[in-house]
């Protein structure tokens, strides 16, 4: 079985001297013990003096790390890499050269998570062959509507096709207990939209990892981040989009076991769409309760539907989603 799913800190874009700012950072704000405990380091550039002791020192801190290796290296080189730093995570960058990612990948140990770097068309050969799939959707100039309903999904088909769900062609791709990574959290917005992003990253069960400055987060999102039911959905496998209620509302599920599941609702624009959860969203014929995840709150007993009304992503002061634990 595969070991997709991870968390941490993107520090490939970084010098040594902020890498380790971080890294306290990470330890300081509790970060760390919520499970953010993977740096990404990136090439093996200019940026490290010796970025096998570099590594070295923030193992000895109690973190992993992980390089990335392309194809302008030999798998010997590659072995030699993964030895200096003792990284317990590898990401192949090779290209469309399946060939040369293989090879790579070979390099790697059995306790080595491997990422690949893949387009659209190379999920499923890359979910045989790697723990995670990046596949780098999340653009740096995509606003919250653009991340949400394209970027981690999309549907076609008049917009309300689940079959036709960008989310659920992904997660069909991956083999067991292997997950895809959109990109980085983009954690660039109020506090609501960023929970909801940080949400669907959870329900569709994508690696979570942060980048930038963790002392410009605030209060409130530092929470977030550490939230521990939300983690625990992350870590529970992946998610898939259950229903589409009109283009901007989504209901996406994840069952957890035969008698408890996850539903999340988000309103990614603008509509008033009355949105529900029945039991066959969640595959059971019978009645549940409802828990509300982020109120901390028995909503309902003993019911067959739950209706619920989601506040439009437009109003920057009210939530625009709903994260519930569904009981058979």
């Amino acid at each position: 079985m595969k070991n997709g799913f991870y968390m941490g800190y993107d520090a490939s874009c970084l010098d040594e001297k902020e890498i380790s700012r971080q890294a306290d950072l990470l330890l300081d704000t509790g970060l760390y013990n919520a499970g953010y405990q993977v740096i990404r380091l990136g090439r093996p550039d200019g940026r490290f003096s010796d970025i096998g002791a570099f590594s070295g020192a923030l193992k000895s801190r109690g973190f992993s790390t992980d390089i990335t290796l392309d194809n302008s290296i030999s798998v010997e080189e590659a072995e030699s890499l993964i030895r200096r730093t003792g990284a317990q995570m590898i990401t192949v960058d090779a290209g469309a050269d399946h060939e040369a990612a293989e090879r790579l990948i070979g390099a790697a140990g059995k306790n080595i998570r491997v990422a690949v770097k893949a387009s659209k068309d190379d999920l499923a050969w890359a979910s045989g062959i790697a723990d995670v799939v990046i596949i780098d959707s999340i653009t740096d100039d995509a606003d919250f509507f653009e991340i949400t309903r394209n970027q981690l999904d999309s549907c076609r088909d008049g917009d309300t096709d689940p079959k036709a769900s960008e989310a659920n062609l992904r997660a069909d791709a991956m083999e067991e207990g292997g997950t895809y990574q959109p990109g980085d959290l983009p954690l660039k917005f109020d506090f609501f939209r960023n929970e909801a992003v940080f949400i669907q990253f959870a329900m569709l069960g994508c690696p979570l990892v942060i980048n930038g400055d963790i002392a410009g987060l605030g209060k409130k999102t530092l929470e977030l981040l550490k939230n521990r039911e939300i983690i625990h959905v992350a870590r529970a496998g992946l998610g898939r989009t259950a229903r589409y209620y009109d283009p901007w509302h989504v209901l996406i599920t994840k069952p957890f076991s035969s008698r408890e599941a996850y539903a999340f609702i988000l309103n990614r624009c603008h509509g008033d769409t009355k949105t529900d959860i029945v039991p066959g969203d969640v595959g059971w014929d019978d009645q549940f309760a409802c828990y509300d995840l982020l109120e901390n709150r028995i909503v309902a007993q003993k019911i067959s539907s739950y209706e619920i009304h989601v506040e439009t992503s437009d109003h920057p002061e009210t939530p625009c989603c709903r994260l519930y634990r569904l009981e058979h």
